[in-house]
């Protein structure tokens, strides 16, 4: 089981149709719709990744956090790199719904201001 699930300012017009969302599993790859990621109570809090189809229902639990920021000038910018859990469930292009707890990942945050 692997994932890679994205969300970006700089995402396609349409990202129902255009997106770098995926799901490999038992040798099969299923494309996945894009998603909507919140942290509610903050970045170091838990995190809910879902999409309007119910394929992806993921809670992201941060773990350990790294920061990087960078100031120069009028140009801002910061990343933060999350390594936590993941739990919840996944659904295949076949229907198969996959569910887990305690999925090792990396999630990040980035932005750029000038």
């Amino acid at each position: 089981l692997a994932f890679r699930i994205s969300t970006e300012s700089q995402d396609a017009v349409n990202p129902d149709k255009y997106n770098r969302n995926v799901l490999f599993y038992d040798g099969k790859v299923t494309p996945l719709p894009s998603v909507v990621v919140t942290h509610p109570n903050g970045i170091e809090n838990n995190w809910i990744i879902q999409d309007y189809e119910n394929m992806v229902d993921l809670c992201f639990s941060p773990v350990s956090r790294s920061t990087n920021r960078i100031s120069i000038l009028i140009l801002r910018s910061s990343r933060d790199s999350l390594y936590g859990t993941f739990e919840g469930t996944l659904l295949t292009k076949e229907g198969e719904k996959l569910s887990f707890k305690g999925v090792r990942g990396i999630m990040n945050s980035s932005k750029l201001r000038m």
